[in-house]
């Protein structure tokens, strides 16, 4: 397999350029490369195979809403996530970098793994996809300035919190903000691969917790593996077009998607009438059935599972994509976890 050069880098960034910036840009972190001294050593079958591969990866992300996995020959296999917030231009453009970085960095290289700030690229001559990838990959930056203990207090328990619940989360994508009185406020964002299980979600999450203690006392930190990653600062970082809390959006926005209304089919409380593990596992299956394919089926999709549950989901015709898979799945979790049945009105869309 040849000799990885595993990249486990801390990098520092000076806190005046953040307060500069105050805005998400794609920056590129690094690669980490399987190299093989010279090209001679690839096949031209796996070179053909390859470049097939991340063609496939770089024309259907964003048709498969900034998640798309694929393989090629079953001789090399390859995923690319974009963050679920960022815009389709940004995923479109960010899988186009992270591609070129694979390219010209790792030429002789059967697997890669690119980490940039919007997206995350993955390829291999085995099959990892959905499962608990490789924790040797990792990558952390930071802003040079502490925080007062108060502060990163509430910080930690901000992250313990976006970690614990990500996992539940449609997407496995979840973002949280905490006041901390005088010196503003503190902004989280957490994700997972999307194929990966939720249980193994929660496990790579607690794990990048317990390793960020180096940087916890920081104003703003980032740490990335290849199987989740987690974002810390001082300013709102992530975009408005995806937020699993809708108490957060922004009042600003010209046309927001507020949640009008839901209406749920209690059952009391799942200790006095409790919901067959089965019903709640083809639930969980039905909505993230719902929230892969209703932006490529136009903004309307509907599906079963098992004939046992049954679901809809339609977005107003004028939204774009990104905000088309919105914030009516976490609804659905958090309001009505003990129905059968629930309809959720949001003004971009609605579920069933």
């Amino acid at each position: 397999m040849g000799q990885y050069k595993l990249l486990l880098i801390i990098l520092i960034f000076s806190f005046q350029s953040c307060i500069n910036a105050q805005a998400d840009n794609n920056t590129s972190l690094g690669q980490s490369c399987s190299e093989f001294g010279n090209s001679s050593f690839l096949s031209a079958s796996y070179k053909s195979h390859l470049s097939t591969l991340l063609d496939s990866l770089e024309k259907s992300v964003t048709a498969h809403n900034g998640f798309y996995k694929t393989s090629v020959s079953n001789d090399v296999y390859g995923l690319i996530q974009c963050r679920a917030d960022v815009s389709t231009s940004n995923c479109a453009n960010c899988t186009t970098n992270s591609i070129n970085i694979a390219r010209n960095e790792c030429p002789n290289s059967k697997t890669a793994t690119i980490f940039a700030r919007w997206c995350f690229l993955r390829y291999e001559d085995k099959d990892f996809t959905g499962k608990e990838l490789d924790e040797g990959s990792s990558m952390g930056t930071s802003n040079e300035e502490l925080d007062e203990t108060a502060v990163i207090a509430k910080g930690e328990t901000l992250m313990g919190e976006i970690a614990r619940n990500t996992s539940s989360e449609p997407m496995m994508y979840k973002v949280g903000v905490v006041d901390v009185g005088s010196a503003g406020k503190r902004y989280g964002m957490a994700e997972c691969n999307r194929d990966m299980t939720r249980m193994d979600c929660g496990k790579c999450l607690d794990g990048l917790l317990t390793g960020l203690w180096t940087l916890l006392n920081k104003r703003g930190w980032e740490m990335y593996t290849s199987g989740c990653r987690m974002w810390y600062d001082d300013y709102q970082f992530y975009s408005n077009n995806f937020v699993s809390n809708p108490s957060l959006v922004s009042s600003a926005q010209a046309d927001p998607n507020n949640i009008i209304v839901s209406s749920c089919a209690e059952f009391g409380n799942s200790t006095s009438h409790p919901l067959p593990d089965t019903y709640k596992s083809h639930v969980l299956t039905l909505l993230d059935n719902l929230s892969k394919f209703v932006t490529t089926h136009n903004g309307f999709y509907k599906t079963s599972v098992s004939n046992n549950v049954y679901g809809l989901i339609k977005c107003r015709a004028d939204v774009y994509p990104s905000n088309c898979n919105s914030n009516s799945f976490y609804i659905a979790l958090k309001e009505c976890p003990n129905s059968k049945t629930a309809t959720i009105f949001a003004r971009w869309c609605f579920l069933k």
